[in-house]
């Protein structure tokens, strides 16, 4: 299959559409052929007769991914080591990393929180119940099951100077954002997103209690 770029300009509609979908088969298919050899990999600990502290760290400095698709691919070769019939759902487009990475997690924190055990024909049933899930639609099975696996707070560095928050608000909270944001609309007459709001209401709060800032003031 031919597929350089300077051909693709040559093929019919029909011919364009059936390798790419060939290509995402195969895409797919050596997918499952890299889970299962970081699985052999993590088996031998390999990583650690190269120096590296986790699989995770080798995944990202020696085969050079980014840290969210080395931990997608850790964590859905742990479920595959587990559940075998995770591979061929992979292979078949049922099932995605994204998906497999977010259900990981749900199995993590539902034995960390001791809310319920998951025996392995309990997560066949739950993987079997996300098959052709988008992300958010994951995310909404997986609260239906756990209410509270949504409500999970997360921090993480983007770089040296941002970092991520991700939190769950509730209806109170929403609501006075969204006062503060009619209150202070002077000061953003664009409108402010959430970190201006926040960074706003630390400042002023700040400025109020903290002993430092009143010592300087004086």
């Amino acid at each position: 299959m031919n597929t350089s770029p300077s051909n693709l300009t040559l093929l019919s509609h029909s011919e364009l559409l059936a390798q790419a979908k060939a290509l995402a088969a195969e895409e797919r298919r050596l997918t499952v052929r890299i889970l299962e050899f970081l699985r052999e990999i993590e088996s031998r600990m390999l990583y650690a007769e190269l120096g590296y502290p986790s699989l995770f760290e080798f995944t990202v400095k020696e085969l050079g991914y980014s840290e969210a698709s080395a931990h997608r691919r850790i964590s859905s070769m742990r479920l595959m080591k587990e559940i075998p019939s995770v591979a061929p759902a992979i292979a078949e487009g049922k099932l995605t990393l994204s998906v497999l990475s977010q259900a990981a997690q749900f199995f993590r924190q539902e034995k960390k929180l001791g809310e319920r055990k998951y025996p392995t024909e309990r997560k066949i049933e739950v993987l079997d119940s996300l098959a052709g899930a988008s992300t958010r639609e994951c995310e909404r099975k997986l609260a239906a099951i756990a209410p509270h696996f949504l409500e999970r707070e997360t921090v993480r560095a983007v770089s040296p100077e941002r970092t991520q928050f991700t939190f769950t608000a509730d209806a109170k909270l929403m609501s006075n954002l969204d006062r503060l944001k009619e209150v202070w609309s002077h000061k953003f007459p664009q409108g402010a997103n959430y970190a201006e709001l926040f960074l706003e209401m630390t400042e002023q709060m700040l400025e109020r209690v903290d002993p430092i800032r009143k010592a300087e003031r004086l």
